[in-house]
């Protein structure tokens, strides 16, 4: 799930926000919370979202759509279809259903953690981090990584 990174009295709720600045071409940083994106992107990592064109899809792409409950989520496009993208939570067992790509509303386009950019699971390899999550092989195989990771700080 996200949240906006700081909040006032004034503040905007994010589903007045969200469509308002990517209509404008801004991008915008916001607090992830919550580990479905674990371990490449973990609660409280900061994103920054940008607007895109639905046809650049790429096979692992990490974008956000909001679910029926009118909550945003920030997952990972693991099939690509003509007019439609198939969305999973890189720590999720299941998917989170077929997406039609108007329904797409941003691109991750940087993850920041501890104030420093992560660059793990954005790059080549994220075709292998879709590829993995839609055969249902990457969620059991992040413990081992998990583990690492901790130890690396």
């Amino acid at each position: 799930m996200l949240q906006p990174r700081r909040s006032s009295e004034d503040s905007v709720s994010l589903e007045d926000l969200l469509p308002t600045l990517l209509e404008e071409g801004l991008n915008i940083e916001l607090e992830v919370t919550g580990a479905s994106m674990a371990p490449f992107i973990r609660d409280h990592d900061v994103v920054v979202l940008g607007p895109f064109e639905p046809q650049t899809l790429g096979l692992g792409d990490v974008v956000v759509f909001q679910r029926a409950d009118q909550r945003w989520i920030l997952h990972r496009v693991v099939r690509l279809a003509s007019d439609r993208v198939l969305i999973r939570g890189d720590a999720a067992v299941e998917d989170d259903g077929w997406i039609l790509r108007r329904d797409l509303k941003a691109r991750l386009q940087r993850i920041e953690r501890y104030g420093r950019r992560v660059h793990l699971g954005l790059g080549y390899e994220r075709a292998i981090i879709a590829w993995l999550s839609e055969q249902g092989l990457l969620a059991p195989g992040l413990r081992p990584l998990r583990w690492l990771l901790r130890r690396l700080g």
